[in-house]
């Protein structure tokens, strides 16, 4: 070949990436921007606890109004240094410009944006050639905790993945510089979220000992101990603060590790492996999700399949990532200090997954890693496309629903107590999602939009937030357990609350269908005695809403 004829040559392949590199750009502008429409179409976010993390931040925002002095009565500051206040550090401000449930809106959004930007830092960490893959970051943002309301758990992910992306980047340094830039991000991890540090901290322990592994069997024990010194002990100096603020937190009792929580580690059963295969963590409120699902878990499957070949070099950091991982998954009980621990470590096996594919990508043929990317980008376009499709139906059936809980929103007096419980044992009044139980935190939104206290704050009880209920006010004190609020609010007196701290429940708001209360329960006979019933909800009737008589 003439030096003319290479000259060409080079040039067009140089085009084709550079041509390919601006598409997958804007491809994934355009799907992000995709997946902002759900969150805008309505009035309300549909999660678990998003209520409760809005109303809290915006008691923070006006509990110095004069006009609100019920604010000061019933909660104090919880000034310790919590590891769960970053959503609060966003909204706080948010708050002062924007409406609540705008500003709830807004970090929803910001989660969606930086989720597969984080994506794509990271896995340009592993190979620049596969920063393409990061739109399947879109495909994975509506993730169940997202929809949980669990906001502080999802901002992890991406703090997860701008820790292992530093790593990726810095792990041959060892200097000043490196090992603030380790401090700096375990800092962020640590004010987001317990998960976060323990994840990022999880995933260099995996990938080092992996590699560590490897130059003990191929280059010897002295190489294998410069890469224990700049792959895993100097991220670890990095971390230890954020560690150790961890361990402090929890030997405080901030957290608490049940005492069979290690003993509940075992072998997986089926279910488990078919959920993973599955990827059930990315199925939110409609079970039509499953399919989007399958999508999302073919799609690694065809990229791995393009990918691997005779000559491919499969060890790298992300596949000790994803291992480690798996096996944790696997083997971890559901609750282990907090709940749903497998749908939270799910998330961490795939993005082990993608960091492995882009290891692969950097020593493959450049047609080859061109269609892979190619593939990725096309099916979690699909994906992503069709999920917010099935969102986009299911959340006008939900906010339709929502809608009708808050219709009687302005017969409620600013700066009172209100007690809003869901009836038990009714899958219709859990609302129209399929998996998550939408209605045991919606006074939140009622708190926001009338100024008022929720008594069944479940956050101001757990005292590991900014605000907490002051102990002699405490309805989880003086007027019922948790499991009653959740699952057996007919044995609950509203009055009881009056006779034990002086305070009375203004309003109750029942929501489920009349004929789930029993009239000779003790929560009916208080109600028919001391409350008058001043609304019924349409067009369902689902909603009850009870004043305290003069």
């Amino acid at each position: 070949m003439t030096l003319q004829g290479l000259s060409a040559r080079t040039v067009t392949v140089g085009g084709l990436v550079s041509s390919a590199g601006h598409r997958a750009n804007v491809i994934l502008a355009a799907v992000i921007l995709l997946n902002l429409v759900p969150i805008w179409a309505f009035t309300y976010f549909p999660s678990l606890d998003g209520p409760a993390h809005v109303s809290l931040t915006w008691w923070m925002v006006h509990y110095n109004d004069l006009d609100l002095p019920s604010l000061r009565v019933f909660f104090e500051s919880n000034l310790q240094f919590i590891p769960n206040y970053l959503i609060f550090l966003i909204l706080y401000p948010l708050m002062h410009v924007f409406p609540a449930i705008i500003a709830e809106k807004l970090l929803i959004s910001l989660y969606a944006i930086i989720l597969p930007l984080a994506l794509r830092y990271c896995l340009t960490g592993a190979a620049p050639e596969a920063r393409g893959l990061a739109v399947i970051g879109c495909a994975m943002t509506f993730h169940a905790l997202l929809l949980l309301g669990f906001y502080n758990t999802s901002f992890a992910l991406p703090i997860f993945l701008l820790g292992i992306g530093f790593w990726l980047r810095c792990r041959h340094r060892i200097g000043v510089t490196t090992l603030a830039g380790y401090a700096g991000i375990g800092a962020l991890a640590y004010v987001t979220h317990l998960s976060a540090v323990a994840t990022c901290c999880l995933a260099i322990f995996f990938a080092t000992v992996g590699l560590v592994l490897g130059d003990l069997r191929n280059r010897g024990l002295s190489a294998a101990w410069q890469r224990l010194a700049s792959h895993g002990l100097w991220p670890a100096l990095g971390f230890a603060p954020a560690i150790l603020l961890c361990l402090a937190f929890m030997l405080r009792g901030g957290g608490e590790v049940a005492a069979d929580g290690v003993a509940g580690f075992s072998l997986p059963d089926l279910s488990r492996i078919l959920s993973l295969l599955m990827l059930d963590s990315f199925i939110g409120h409609d079970a039509r999700e499953r399919f989007v699902a399958i999508g999302l878990a073919l799609t690694l499957y065809l990229s791995v399949r393009t990918l691997v070949r005779r000559g491919a070099k499969w060890l790298n950091p992300g596949l000790a990532i994803a291992v480690g991982f798996t096996l944790l998954y696997l083997s971890v009980p559901y609750g282990f200090d907090v709940r749903w621990m497998p749908t939270r470590l799910m998330p961490y096996v795939v993005f082990g997954l993608l960091i492995w594919i882009a290891g692969v990508m950097a020593g493959i043929p450049e047609q080859r890693r061109l269609r892979t990317t190619g593939i990725v980008v096309l099916c979690a376009s699909i994906v992503t496309i069709a999920g917010t499709g099935l969102r986009l139906d299911r959340w006008a059936e939900i906010n339709a629903l929502l809608t009708e809980y808050n219709s009687a929103n302005h017969l409620i007096e600013a700066d009172s107590t209100l007690l809003g419980l869901r009836l038990p044992h009714q899958v219709e009044a859990r609302g129209p999602s399929d998996r998550i139980d939408l209605m045991l935190q919606m006074p939140g939104y009622i708190a926001v939009q009338r100024d008022v206290v929720d008594l069944k704050h479940f956050q101001a009880y757990a005292r590991a937030f900014p605000l907490a209920f002051r102990r002699d006010l405490d309805p989880y004190r003086h007027l019922a357990s948790d499991a009653q609020f959740v699952g057996f609010p007919e044995t609950i007196r509203p009055t009881d609350y009056h006779a034990a701290t002086g305070h009375t429940v203004d309003y109750v708001l029942l929501w489920g269908d009349e004929s789930a209360l029993r009239s000779d329960s003790p929560l009916a006979v208080d109600l028919a005695a001391h409350y008058d019933l001043i609304h019924v909800s349409e067009p369902r009737g689902a909603m009850r809403l009870f004043q305290l008589a003069d």
